[in-house]
């Protein structure tokens, strides 16, 4: 598009690839095709209407007019080279999600505006001109630099820096309900977590300073990671993992760490550079022999310098008390392996879950606490029944009666000899579960049994046990080991209707055993380590549902669920799923290695499926409501029944099915090759075509292929090869376009009446050519080449045409009215008569 005259235009659809340096005013819609391109490296590109923006534009200097909008449609982008000026409205938020990409190689403002996604690339310096919210991700791309200035900036989910960020005295928030996530090392000004709930998590996946970090509301997880304050960390925001302070210290301030209640407090400090706590609220697995600690550990280091003594503050919650009394918690300094040394305590408060030393003169190491705690040991002496006191024996605790457990009581079974095994029939809460090896255990649950801490095993000697959940729940809030890792040494699990709820890891080793007896469900979210030992599907559901990255043990499941908000779940070895897969509540699925689905794969809205060179494998049907994310692997639709396919972007899509057939439900569009090998595809009146030039579209033999459309045979590939046995069938209600420069195997018209198949340049059938009795071939002033047999039940319009017959031994079946005709082969006419 070219010219200095006035360019005022409608409605704009790009179809092929367009240039422009003009001034162009567009009062509709901009739509620019997969297939297309629309590019202006000069010149104003202004909205003037209400407009709604398709596909991709790359825009030199883009104007929204004052009273009027811009709206950009799902999965479109806006790219921006030069500048944005907004006078009307740019709505980034109606139809998500979407882009706005400063895209310039010279410096560019970032306008005041609400995003969705926002990238920042190419090159230069993208300088924040005033406030402004990213709903989705913000990205800074290789070679370019973002320049905060003083603007307070609320992202609401990943933060991704391979490029520069200039922080000035800006202020980064990370809000929302949504999970975060921080890549690429960044130094912030300000960084500030302000999340809708103290739950919601922000994840480092490198590391990051900042002068202050503020934690309003959240919990920031910096995982191997650390993040380092140069000046403070304020807010009653909770922080696990490692944090830094580097700067100057003074006497008698405390510094803040994991959160308000986790401080670090010295007495004449002098030359220290830095401190740095990594908290972790987990099991502390070489503890004092035969004792406990609270599931928390902390490990501070102290950089350089010297000071009197400090004043140390340890935060615990309440789920971490490992049956722990609170009023007996004191601090404990690991010396040397098992080795562990008892500090004492200064002070301590239960409400707010802390306990003070004062006075240390050694500040450094891994501390933890520990103390006083509730066991309670099963004798069955009287019965099986759970809830009988007089099955219980009091091990230790201050209160040494004889009790049913309560939710702060540590559970011992099989660690001395018992009588009866234990059957639950009322909903109970223990502090934690473990087995031991006197006795086998085998324990029966006919109601929920919740577990605050951990389940696992202690043993001297073999001993396996069993949990039959039957169709019951139980929950545990840390984690569950099934095994020591000897064979004989084990816990297994056995899961009727019921369910289980593991809220961190599953570790599954040994010959511990996983058996769904029904349709029950095992829902993991933290990691589940699947190491030796047997999982048995049958008619249950695994669901992965943690908020951080989870690991898909490579297993062959029933039903496979994901349930994750933010996250990711990996297929990272070759995975079998023989009944259906499953994704909502906005988790990713990556797959590095090949998934096997014998039922359905289900995407549920706002989820995504994003497959790394891995091959898919389906013999149910494709259910897209979410995001198919390809890259240069395959979708396999196998099996023997029918399958329906969603409207998806494939890379390779491949049909291999023994019997039945793979139909389409909506418009599909690939980016590598269409294989029909074996069985019928159907694509009824919807598209199946590439995005550009290229790749193969191969019919096998004796495969069928179902055109309903007006002009739907798949279009955009560079090679068509098509066997001589496979078969075109056009079976549309609506006139037809019979699509030239194809060479056919069996050609086969059906429907329409005189709505007819319309072939209007010359085509070549290899095979058979078909017309039922209820369908019209028009040929126009073209030639039909013929190797098979002639098969009309319904009407030919030959006008002009030139029939040529070039097989042998064939034969015509049925009336014919020709225009011209050609025989170099032989035909026989079997029934009808043939009118020229």
């Amino acid at each position: 598009i070219d010219g200095t005259g006035t360019i005022d235009l409608y409605r704009v659809d790009v179809n092929g690839d367009i240039t422009t340096e003009s001034d162009i005013v567009i009062k509709n819609d901009l739509n620019v095709a997969v297939s297309g391109s629309f590019s202006a490296s000069a010149g104003i590109v202004s909205f003037d209407g209400t407009s709604n923006l398709s596909g991709t534009a790359d825009l030199f200097r883009s104007t929204i007019n004052s009273g009027n909008s811009l709206t950009l449609g799902s999965n479109s982008e806006l790219r921006v080279k030069n500048s944005l000026t907004i006078n009307g409205t740019l709505d980034c938020s109606s139809h998500t999600p979407n882009s706005i990409n400063y895209c310039g190689s010279g410096s560019q403002t970032v306008v005041d505006n609400t995003y969705y996604n926002l990238y920042l690339s190419t090159g230069g310096v993208k300088t924040a001109a005033s406030d402004f919210t990213v709903l989705g991700d913000l990205v800074i791309a290789s070679g370019a630099t973002f320049a905060g200035s003083s603007r307070e900036i609320q992202i609401y989910k990943d933060w991704t820096n391979n490029g520069s960020f200039a922080a000035g005295t800006s202020d980064i928030q990370f809000v929302s309900n949504n999970i975060s996530n921080l890549t690429g090392t960044t130094t912030f000004n300000d960084f500030t977590v302000n999340k809708s709930s103290d739950e919601i998590e922000v994840f480092l996946k490198s590391d990051m300073t900042a002068s202050n970090i503020i934690m309003t509301t959240g919990l920031l997880d910096t995982e191997s990671n650390s993040i380092t304050t140069t000046s403070g960390r304020s807010g009653n925001g909770i922080i696990h993992g490692t944090v830094v302070h580097q700067h100057s210290f003074t006497n008698g301030t405390p510094y803040y760490f994991e959160g308000p209640n986790n401080s670090l407090t010295f007495t004449s400090p002098s030359g220290i550079t830095s401190v740095s706590v990594d908290c972790r609220p987990q099991e502390i697995t070489d503890f004092i022999n035969d004792k406990e600690a609270v599931y928390r550990e902390y490990d501070i280091s102290i950089n350089g310098g010297s000071y009197t003594d400090a004043t140390w503050r340890l935060h615990y919650e309440d789920n971490e008390l490992n049956a722990f009394e609170e009023p007996f918690l004191t601090f404990y300094r690991h010396d040397t392996g098992t080795l562990w040394d008892s500090l004492g305590f200064t002070s301590r408060d239960q409400v707010n879950n802390w306990v003070e030393l004062v006075g240390e003169t050694d500040a450094e190491g891994r501390f933890a606490l520990s103390g006083t705690r509730r066991e309670v040991e099963w004798n069955g002496s009287v019965s099986s029944d759970w809830h009988d006191a007089s099955n219980w024996t009091t091990i230790s605790g201050t209160d040494m009666s004889n009790r049913v457990p309560t939710s702060e009581d540590a559970v011992e079974i099989g660690i001395s000899n018992f009588t009866n095994q234990p059957s639950l029939t009322t909903k109970e809460s223990i502090a934690s579960l473990t087995l031991g090896s006197a006795k086998a255990v085998t324990i029966t649950l006919s109601d929920t049994l919740h577990v605050v801490g951990n389940v696992r095993g202690t043993w001297s000697s073999d001993r396996s046990h069993t949990i039959d959940v039957g169709s019951s729940v139980l929950e545990i809030d840390q984690s569950f080991t099934m095994s020591d890792g000897t064979n004989g040494r084990d816990i297994s699990l056995s899961i009727g209707s019921g369910e289980v709820h593991i809220a961190n890891d599953l570790i599954q080793t040994g010959a511990a055993d996983i058996t769904f007896t029904g349709a029950g469900n095992l829902k993991v979210n933290g990691d589940y380590s699947f190491i030796s030992g047997n999982f048995t599907a049958g008619s249950g559901t695994m669901t992965y549902s943690g908020s951080k990255r989870q690991d898909v043990a490579a297993l062959t499941y029933n039903n496979l669920s994901l349930t994750k908000s933010n996250e990711t779940a990996q297929v990272n070895l070759p995975t079998v799923v023989n009944g259906n897969l499953i994704l909502t509540s906005g988790g990713r699925l990556l797959c590095n290695d090949s998934l096997t689905v014998t039922g359905d794969i289900n995407i549920g809205a706002g989820t995504t499926i994003l497959e790394d060179n891995s091959h898919i494998i389906l013999s149910g049907d494709w259910i897209n409501d979410g995001v198919f994310s390809p890259s240069t692997g395959s979708v396999r639709f196998t099996g023997t029944s029918n399958q329906s396919v969603d409207s998806t972007l494939f890379s390779n899509m491949i049909i291999d099915k023994a019997a039945g057939s793979v139909s389409l439900s909506n418009h599909i569009f690939l980016e590598g090759d269409l294989s029909l090998l074996n069985g019928t595809f159907d694509l009824s009146t919807y598209q199946a075509n590439r995005t550009n030039s290229g790749g193969t579209l191969t019919l096998g033999s004796g495969t069928t292929i179902k055109l309903g459309g007006a002009d739907n045979f798949p279009k955009v590939f560079v090679n068509n090869t098509i066997d001589a046995n496979a078969t075109v069938e056009y079976n549309g209600t609506m006139a037809q376009t019979v699509l030239p420069g194809i060479d056919y195997g069996h050609l086969s018209f059906d429907n329409g009446s005189s709505n007819a198949k319309q072939v209007l340049e010359d085509v070549t059938v290899s095979g058979d050519l078909t017309i039922s009795d209820d369908a019209t071939l028009y040929l126009d002033a073209v030639e039909l080449v013929l190797e098979g047999n002639l098969d009309n039940q319904g009407t030919i319009d030959p006008t002009q045409s030139l029939l040529t017959l070039n097989g042998s031994s064939k034969t015509i079946t049925g009336p014919v009215t020709l225009h011209s005709l050609d025989v170099n082969g032989s035909y026989t006419v079997a029934t009808g008569t043939t009118t020229m």
